[in-house]
């Protein structure tokens, strides 16, 4: 597993407090059926301007792939951070 950057305090959710991965959050069912993996789009300070989010069926988005789309996520989120700063 790699490991991502930490988030600042003030932009943790709980599920990104828990994470051993940090850098993406996860939710198993939060809606019903449906799971979802996201990263925070951070400005030049830190704060949490939106996220990169994928949601699909449970079917469709088993645990087991979490953390591979986690670092999707994170990636697309650091892209969008870099053409913010440009």
């Amino acid at each position: 597993m790699h490991l991502t950057r930490p988030l600042p305090n003030h932009a943790r959710l709980p599920s990104f407090a828990q994470s051993p991965w940090g850098g993406y959050a996860f939710a198993r069912q939060g809606l019903e059926g449906i799971h979802c993996v996201a990263a925070p789009i951070l400005d030049s300070h830190g704060t949490p301007l939106a996220a990169v989010t994928i949601m699909a069926p449970v079917s469709r988005l088993p645990e087991s792939i979490f953390p591979a789309l986690g670092e999707k996520c994170i990636a697309a989120a650091h892209a969008i951070e870099a053409a913010l700063q440009s």
